[in-house]
């Protein structure tokens, strides 16, 4: 079906947008990144964005959460779809100066690890985190990357700026799962 879909939208294989990355196996993580991934689930739905290490780690932030879990009930796929996946890790909380970690090499691999189809990114600072190009990157927006489908939709600012654009990200991803037979 991917490639189907792919020869329909006149996109190049998987294999032509490769997004470098050391893969690196889990027991060589660094400990934070191990502890995560004992703790999340595996799912085909990979959602991701630039505070989910702070939001699954250290607690999570009630507006971002109420956001997801609106778009996740509105797409109405069922348990064991979705599964969470950092851009970005800290050890500690570090809310207050915004700062976190990230790494390309760990985020794919972990995708890799949990078995993911597909990835939501949302917002442009995840997507240059996991390595799209600041000049590609753009809300409503899908290719393939690393074998897998890649969508990048808006940040939780943007969308509560227009709520509009949470009808349009589940307007998109229902029509990509339509699309790719998902």
């Amino acid at each position: 079906a991917l490639r189907q879909a792919c020869r329909e939208q006149g996109m190049p294989s998987a294999a032509a947008l490769p997004i470098p990355f050391i893969r690196t196996a889990p027991e060589a993580w660094p400990a934070p990144w191990q502890e995560l991934r004992a703790r999340v689930k595996r799912g085909w739905l990979c959602w991701t964005y630039w505070e989910i290490g702070q939001d699954l780690c250290h607690g999570a932030d009630p507006e971002r959460l109420r956001v997801l879990a609106q778009i996740i009930a509105s797409l109405g796929r069922p348990a064991g779809t979705n599964t969470f996946w950092p851009c970005t890790l800290s050890a500690t909380p570090d809310r207050e100066r915004g700062r976190s970690a990230f790494s390309r090499d760990l985020f794919w691999s972990g995708v890799r690890e949990l078995g993911v189809r597909m990835v939501v990114s949302m917002g442009d600072r995840a997507s240059i985190a996991i390595g799209l190009p600041e000049e590609e990157i753009q809300p409503l927006h899908w290719e393939i990357r690393n074998g897998v489908i890649l969508c990048t939709v808006w940040d939780f600012v943007r969308i509560a700026e227009q709520p509009s654009r949470l009808d349009d990200v589940v307007v998109f991803l229902n029509d990509m799962f339509r699309l790719l037979r998902l």
